[in-house]
């Protein structure tokens, strides 16, 4: 799962922080709350919303069949984790 990645040493925070919707590493937990009120993430959820386009889709331009509107989804942005001790439960980082 994307959320609960294995520490990865050569991924950005260990990748423990990630954006599920811009697929992004973030350093912390902090970096990654700011990001979710940037315009950049905000303009990809709406993005999103609007389903891909399909195989019907292209048939229906071409003249087979009839034409559909689009559907929307509800997109919400993921919950950033609450609390620092279960940040740091989530990257063990060994040090020598």
């Amino acid at each position: 799962m994307l959320l609960n990645q294995e520490v990865d040493y050569d991924k950005l925070g260990y990748a423990q922080h990630y954006c599920v919707h811009c697929a992004r590493y973030f350093i912390n937990d902090q970096a990654l709350t700011e990001h979710f009120r940037t315009k950049v993430h905000k303009h990809r959820l709406k993005a999103l919303e609007t389903e891909p386009y399909t195989i019907q889709e292209s048939e229906t331009a071409e003249g087979f069949g009839s034409w559909v509107e689009a559907k929307k989804r509800k997109i919400e942005t993921q919950q950033p984790l609450e609390d620092s001790e279960s940040s740091d439960k989530r990257m063990r980082v060994e040090s020598n």
